[in-house]
This record gives C-alpha cells, structure tokens and sequence, in this order.
C-alpha cells in the first residue's frame, strides 16, 4: 500500500470506533450489490463511481494507520472481487458498464489493483482443444477482449481526463501485445494455424472510421513502435513522418484483417451471408437468440436446424447465456403476432424456443428453490421502464416458480395482488401466455406491495401449516423498487394472523433508472439484496436457500459475500494480499 498518504485528503468517518466503520463498509457492499443493475443514466454512473471512490478511500486510509490490518484486507478483498463478479460472463453478473465503474474507481484509489484487473479480465481468453475428448473448450475468461476497446470509451466518456486517462494507453498496450502474440502463435508455433490458440483480438481492435475512430490511431502508433519501429525512426521532416504514418496504418489494416478472417467468426460468415459455412457446433447460445428470428427463416429456407440447438434434453453448459429478456422477449413477440405468421414458420419457431427455455431449465433440479413464492411487481413504474427489465423479472418469476416445491405457482401485484399457476407439463410460450393474460387487468396500475404479503400470511393461515413452513418459505420480489417495499414489516403483518415466524425475503432489484437507498442490518439472517439481468444470480439465491434450508444461519452480509466465493478468483486474492504486505510502494 502506499507509504505516504495525506491524512487530510482520505478524512475519516463520523464514527470513531473501529466496529462503527466495518459496519459501514459492510452495509456499502450490499448497497453496490443492490444498485449495480445496469444504468443508463449518467448521473447514475457518475454518482455509484463516487460512492465506491469513497468506500475505497476509507478502507486506504484505515490501512494508512494499520497496513497489515486483517479486517480492512479482508474487506478490501471483498470489493476487489466484487469488482470481477460484476463482469464475469460466466459465474457473475456480467455487466460491462457496471464493472468499468468499479474499475475506474480502483484505478483513482488503488492504482495497482486497476491495472491487475485489466490484465485479469482477459486472461485465458482463448480457445484450446480437449485432445482427449476432441471437444473445444472456450474461453473461461471473466471478460473479453472486447472489454479493452469499451473501457477506453468508457473512461473517454465518463472520467475527469476524458480520452487522456492513462489507463487508455495500457488498455491499448494488452490488446497490441495479444495481436502480435496471436500473429507468431498462428504464423510460427507448433500451434500454427489453429484458431483454438489465438484469441478472437483481431476481432474487435478499432477500424478506422468506425465506432471507436478514436481509438484507431493510437492502436496504430502503439503496434508499429513494436513490430515496425524503424519506419518512424527514419522519419524526420513533417512529410516523411505523415508517410510513415500511413504506411503504419495499412501495415496495421492488413494486420488485423488477415488475423480476423482466420477466426471465421460467426458475424463474418453472416455478414457475407456464408451461413453453410458456419461451425454450427460452436455458436454460442448468446449469438444465437439475438439472432432468433434470422437463424429460423434460415434454417427453414435450407432445411435444416443446427443439431446444438435441437437437443432439448442436453443440459445449457456454457457460461454465456441469453438473458430471459430475449426469451421472453421473443415469447411475447409469438403470442401477439401469431395470426399474422405463416402457421408452419409460427410452430417451427415456437418449438425451437421452447426447446432451448427446456434445456436452461435443466441447469436447475426440480425443487431446487424449495418453498418459494415469486411475487412480481407489474405496477406503473415497472410499465414506464425498460421493457427489457420488465421481460427479464417475468423469467426470474417463471424459473424460481417452476424449480420450487410450491409447484408453478407465483403472484403478481399491482393495484391488487393476484395468483398465477400454470401446469408442469405447460411449455415456455404457453406460461408467457398465461402470464401475460392473467396480469392484463392489473398491469400497470399503482402499487400495493402491503396487500400481497397480507394475502400470502392469510393463505399460510388459512391452510393451517406449521410454524416450520413459514419460517422456511422463501418470498423473492421481483420489482425496480421504485417505492421502498423492501422496508415494509413482514413481522407485523405476520404476527397480526398469529404467525410468530417469518420467511426468508429475497429482494431482486432490476431498476435501471434510478437508485434505492436501502439501509438494513448487516446481521440480518432473514433479508438478502440481489440485482442483474444474469441467471447465474440465481445460483447464488439457490446456494442460500440450501444454507437456510439446512439449518444455517447466514447473514445479509455473509449472503453478499458468499457469491463471491468462487474459485476462478483466488489468483486475485493471492494478489491483493502480496501487494498488501509489500512495503514502500508508493504506486499501490
């Protein structure tokens, strides 16, 4: 950590104890996990970005008094992995935007750890080949090398030195070195002409007059000082060095043209419209659903579908996964445009997305939510946003609903709240149908978030179940907390129909425009905060719900610390603490 730190510039908390700040920087990160849903906002990101820079800038100078300090360590490691969990494609969230905050809010405070992360993001962000089963393995990197391109603009857009950060010229620096390491790999090792081990870099390096123009330039200067340094060392007067220039930037043109067509990316053979030469084996399912409606009228006009995507007793493996916003997305756009489809297209499309909602079910065992009710906000606020937002908390409801023991059954509220149940044999389109329809008369109407667990506490009632039931039901509402439903108490509703017990409450924020200010009790055993568009969150509500079901007692903050608890991150703990225990770094 840094040796010389101004004491005024990191000003301590209120609380003087040393209980009253970890409380603190506890509670911040289960705020950041309930907030760090995507934002379109500027002022949003603007303001998560200075909220974390003051989180960071406490713990720094806690540090200062006390650098070996466990608690503090401890805790920044927590945020320096929440930092990846954020961005990870694969077991996190995977949010560009929302990790890039982070990172540029490390980089103001921690410097070291900012520049780490870049490195990190992409490593192993390669295909190799399983010589043994001869199936390909991708990437099990926690970004993609798309990220070094995006976290240029990001910080072009939204930092105080605009396109001068200087984390922009070591961005730009990991993505050169990997295109000249891809250009030997590929020309001059054994491993030579195989696209299973060079990475997909090519791909999305800046052209010149594209979207990241701005970038093009620099990539040029920074790739010709290493493979070509002698063109501008011989240049001298204005006009040989404008010459060089141009020479570098065709040089580099061809560069990453020749290394791109060797990938035979998907978006290539599209482009070109070569879709009898894609590997159909290995388009990943994110590609495919954003694609939905072209692959089928493709595959209908060649009479054939891809057999990856005709399994639908083959598990969903891979990490990058389509979010229930496009699944649902393309439900709704079948059942309201049904009767202007061609009856033959309408059923091959259908089946085709039935089918791959069947094989993401099977990520999950039947019961793997145990009691779970999902209670989904369909209300004004939830109609007037993103669209997207509210398609995705439909399929959180559909997943949670159909994987619990309270079998295919949920609520939604609004103005009133309302059961929706649908049969175990029912197929994906079917349940969006059913859903849609039965919130047609609420949809869209003022909230009353109180009437829905007063309806849930009379049912629980009514039905004369245990003690034991209620305390281990598990209630996740699905909303954009536009009003603080979060802080309604269950307890008083509960107890006033002699319910001495109350269930497990599971708050899934999908807000992307505006923040919740939430202020719970960090040893709260009965209330835990999640946000995102990923459904590897819910991996994380289930290793939860099978801890309370066991008898274990786990924290709101516990809870919040446990999804980051995974082994894909340990290198970068090893890190942050060898960089802790260092001495006389000033750069740290």
């Amino acid at each position: 950590m840094a040796s010389c730190i101004d004491a005024n510039e990191f000003p301590l908390l209120t609380g003087s104890s040393s209980s009253s700040k970890i409380d603190y920087l506890q509670e911040q990160l289960i705020y950041l996990q309930f907030n760090i849903a995507r934002k379109y906002n500027r002022e949003d990101i603007l303001f998560l970005h200075s909220h974390v820079i003051e989180v960071l800038k406490t713990i720094k100078m806690n540090l200062h008094y006390d650098k070996t300090a466990p608690t503090y360590i401890q805790l920044l490691n927590t945020f320096y992995l929440f930092m990846f969990y954020t961005r990870d494609m694969q077991e996190g969230l995977g949010e560009r935007t929302m990790s890039y905050i982070l990172i540029m809010a490390f980089y103001d405070v921690f410097p070291a750890l900012a520049i780490y992360a870049v490195h990190y993001l992409v490593q192993n962000s390669y295909k190799t080949e399983d010589t043994c089963q001869q199936n390909n393995i991708y990437s099990n990197a926690i970004g993609s090398w798309k990220d070094m391109i995006s976290i240029c603009d990001f910080l072009r857009v939204y930092s105080k030195q605009g396109d001068k950060h200087s984390l922009i010229d070591i961005c730009i620096e990991k993505a050169v070195t990997q295109l000249i390491k891809d250009n030997a790999t590929w020309k001059h090792s054994i491993h030579a002409m195989n696209t299973h081990y060079i990475s997909n870099v090519a791909k999305w390096i800046p052209r010149e007059h594209k979207k990241y123009d701005w970038l093009f330039d620099r990539f040029v200067l920074c790739w010709s000082n290493q493979v070509h340094p002698h063109i501008f060392n011989t240049a001298i007067s204005f006009e040989s060095r404008t010459k060089a220039f141009s020479k570098c930037k065709r040089l580099f043109r061809k560069q990453i043209a020749y290394l791109n067509k060797q990938l035979h990316t998907t978006e290539i053979q599209m482009t070109n419209n070569l879709w009898n030469c894609i590997d159909h084996e290995h388009i990943s399912i994110g590609t495919y659903m954003k694609h939905f409606d072209k692959w089928n009228r493709v595959a209908a006009d060649m009479h054939y579908t891809p057999d990856v995507y005709n399994q639908p007793n083959k598990p969903m493996i891979t990490g990058s996964l389509p979010t229930f916003a496009v699944l649902v997305k393309h439900a709704v756009q079948i059942i309201t445009c049904k009767e202007s489809i061609d009856r033959n297209e309408l059923k091959q499309t259908t089946d085709k997305l039935n089918a791959q909602w069947k094989r993401i079910m099977m990520r999950f065992q039947p019961s793997s939510f145990h009691f779970t009710i999902p209670i989904l906000d369909v209300s004004t606020s939830t109609q007037q946003g993103d669209l997207d937002a509210f398609y995705h908390a439909i399929g959180i409801a559909i997943t949670l609903a159909s994987k619990s023991n309270i079998h295919c059954r949920m609520m939604a509220v609004a103005a009133s709240p309302i059961w929706i149940q649908w049969k175990e044999t029912d197929l994906f389109v079917d349940i969006v149908a059913i859903i849609l329809e039965s919130i047609s008369s609420i949809q869209g109407s003022p909230l009353q978030y109180k009437k829905a667990v007063e309806l849930i506490a009379q049912g629980i009632c009514d039905s004369h179940s245990t003690s034991r039931f209620a305390e281990n039901l598990n209630m996740v509402v699905i909303s954009d907390f536009y009003l603080d439903i979060h802080n309604v108490d269950i307890q008083t509703i509960f107890m006033a129909k002699q319910i001495k017990v109350i269930p497990n409450m599971f708050f899934w924020n999908i807000s992307n425009h505006h923040m919740i200010d939430i202020s719970t009790p960090i040893h709260d055993y009965k209330q835990y905060f999640y946000s995102g568009y990923s459904m590897h969150i819910l991996q994380d509500i289930k290793f939860v719900m099978n801890q309370l079901c066991d008898g274990l007692c786990i924290t709101s903050y516990n809870a919040a610390v446990a999804r980051l608890n995974k082994q894909r991150y340990l290198p970068l703990t090893d890190y942050l603490h060898s960089l802790c225990f260092s001495v006389g770094d000033d750069n740290t």
